[in-house]
């Protein structure tokens, strides 16, 4: 979306920003939320945007909203992927360490159970993405440090 930046015009955009959505973009690429979410719409507040922030009171998330419901559907499946490639990797460690292979072999399946380990921990980490009860307060305060108004 581009907006205009003209302050001639005395109509500003105006657009509501669901901050608990945004929150666990932030938390899936490890930054801290509060003040990752205060930077996202100060952004679009330098833009002449006029920004309304959104946040639904902890454990009263009303359960219509479909962003919920797909970000929980994908931890599930997160986390049953991630519990079926723990299996695998436990599979291939056992067989790296018994077995008889040889060099090129062991070399293959040990470049192959560095890119499961590595993936398994993405996904589990993804499986349990949980926003801090304090998130509200801290959002809060994260915008009254970067001088936004109320």
């Amino acid at each position: 979306l581009q907006f205009s930046t003209n302050t001639q015009s005395p109509v500003k955009p105006e657009i509501d920003v669901d901050c608990s959505v945004i929150a666990y973009d932030f938390i899936r690429s490890r930054k801290s939320a509060a003040p990752a979410v205060a930077d996202f719409l100060n952004e679009w507040a330098l833009t002449g945007v006029i920004v309304n922030p959104c946040l639904d009171p902890p454990n009263k998330r009303p359960v219509c909203k479909q962003a919920s419901i797909d970000r929980k559907s994908k931890c599930k499946k997160a986390r049953i992927w991630s519990l079926t490639t723990r299996k695998e990797i436990r599979a291939l460690s056992k067989k790296i360490e018994h077995e008889r292979l040889d060099e090129e072999e062991r070399v293959g399946l040990l470049k192959k159970l560095k890119k499961l380990e590595s993936s398994c921990m993405a996904k589990e980490k993804h499986s349990t993405a949980v926003l801090s009860p304090t998130f509200p307060l801290s959002l809060k305060e994260a915008l009254v440090g970067i001088g936004a108004n109320d």
